[in-house]
């Protein structure tokens, strides 16, 4: 099997018409089809959401840590708003077999884990997705996950403790900043504790007494 998806659609004769073209999508798994907004939504792949009354759905499941691939189901052209949410897909009703047959063949395997490899943030300039080998750190801010890479810097949904899970080379230096291993150099003791030498700052960085020694050790390998 290549994959689950599930289908909330709250017309019915519009989620008729989906199963109908989707019934052929070789190696895939409708688990849920649902026209209930807020029905619990089992482990997915990809979800595909009606945005007819809005897009409060689809914010609250970018809003989940580690959510999945996520194509907006939509009368009107929600296109822009899709593309600013980094939306993985849009698709226009009435549904047609050319342009559903070209989202199945876009939702390839390959597709996915290359998605699964980004983040998506919001920044100044709007939506971006950026790779997470692009990370150098995520610091903690007014209860909100910051991002930072070389180019970029903006809020990401997922906690600092679920990218920590998502991402297990990922360390907490502190309980407020969380920074890729390969992007901490080395560490150093003065008469305060320990710091951390990590790129992209200029000076030592003070670890958390609680959490030195594990730092330690995943550096020592």
């Amino acid at each position: 099997m290549l994959g689950r998806y599930a289908v909330i659609e709250p017309n019915t004769r519009a989620l008729e018409r989906f199963d109908i073209l989707f019934s052929d999508w070789e190696g895939w798994q409708c688990v849920l089809r649902s026209a209930d907004a807020d029905a619990a939504l089992p482990p997915v792949d990809v979800v595909f959401v009606s945005v007819d009354a809005g897009f409060d759905g689809v914010d609250a499941l970018l809003a989940q840590p580690a959510p999945p691939v996520i194509v907006a189901l939509a009368r009107d052209n929600a296109a822009l708003d899709c593309a600013e949410r980094g939306l993985g897909g849009y698709l226009s009703k009435p549904f047609v077999a050319a342009k559903c047959d070209a989202l199945k063949g876009r939702l390839s395997p390959r597709w996915l884990a290359h998605q699964a490899q980004q983040l998506t943030l919001r920044t100044d300039a709007g939506v971006v997705r950026v790779d997470v080998q692009a990370v150098m750190r995520v610091e903690s801010r007014a209860k909100r996950s910051w991002v930072v890479t070389a180019d970029a810097e903006g809020i990401v949904a997922p906690s600092l403790a679920s990218l920590a899970l998502d991402y297990p080379d990922w360390v907490r230096v502190r309980r407020d900043l969380l920074v890729p291993l390969h992007h901490i150099t080395g560490m150093e003791r003065d008469a305060s504790g320990w710091r951390a030498r990590i790129r992209g700052f200029e000076q030592p960085i003070p670890v958390s007494r609680r959490l030195a020694p594990d730092l330690r050790r995943r550096l020592a390998g």
